[in-house]
């Protein structure tokens, strides 16, 4: 099954599993107002309403552009290109026994990603989901994690690249909620930049970080991107102050 017949299947299925797809946005006076910090902006009913509908999104377009003094040159960078494609993601959780063989001791990750290609045409790139629901039971810390996986940081490295050869792109996470466990001697940002290394992975999921008060954490990733060409992506819709530093958002299905 390839991605279009698998999403139009899904589509289909949808109303008679009682899911319904309603418009927000629509006042009770029947006039249309203009709701951008919803994760999809809704366009009004009428076409009547379109051209206005145009207008205002690209009038708020041009003043949020403005505010931000947005510059979008990471986005133009070649090694990040790959990021604009990036449809179909998967977020493995790393004990998922379709990952690896505990009786085999060994990593089975060539036949997940051909059961993605049979299913609906396969991965555009993984998150290696490594600390969650298992964090916080000891004070073991979200690094800690991949640290303990069978082969250490070259056994995440190896699959990493495997991955790429496959064209699947692959990233790390980032929790930045864990703060109660085992603290290293350097810093979070320090810590990614030395895990993108050893890992040899194409992006960092920075996950619930499309939440409030992440605005000097931007301006750091920002500066990480730059540096180690790690791509970036965030868990929800970005707020607008995070788009010159995260390639990619994600919403879950």
């Amino acid at each position: 099954m390839n991605r279009r017949h698998f999403l139009h299947t899904s589509l289909m299925a949808a109303p008679a599993a009682g899911l319904k797809f309603t418009e927000p946005g629509t006042a009770e006076t029947g006039g249309f107002r203009l709701q951008p910090e919803l994760d999809i902006i809704p366009a009004p009913r009428d076409p009547a309403l379109w051209p206005a509908y145009r207008e205002q999104l690209a009038r708020w377009r041009e003043e949020t552009r403005r505010k931000l003094k947005y510059d979008d040159a990471l986005y133009w960078k070649p090694e990040f290109a790959w990021s604009t494609s990036n449809y179909s993601c998967l977020f493995l959780m790393m004990c998922d026994e379709a990952f690896y063989d505990r009786k085999a001791g060994r990593y089975t990750v060539e036949s997940l990603l051909d059961d993605g290609l049979r299913e609906f045409g396969g991965y555009d790139s993984l998150v290696l989901w490594h600390a969650y629901p298992r964090i916080g039971v000891d004070q073991r810390n979200q690094f800690d994690f991949y640290r303990d996986m069978p082969g250490g940081l070259a056994g995440v490295r190896d699959i990493a690249r495997l991955c790429r050869k496959r064209g699947v792109r692959v990233y790390m996470n980032y929790n930045p909620w864990d703060v109660s466990t085992r603290r290293e001697q350097k810093s979070d940002l320090a810590m990614l930049a030395e895990m993108a290394r050893a890992l040899d992975v194409d992006g960092i999921f920075l996950d619930t970080m499309a939440r409030g008060g992440c605005r000097h954490s931007c301006n750091r990733f920002r500066r990480l991107r730059r540096s180690h060409q790690a791509s970036a992506q965030v868990n929800g819709k970005a707020p607008p102050f995070m788009l010159p530093c995260a390639a990619c958002s994600v919403g879950f299905c």
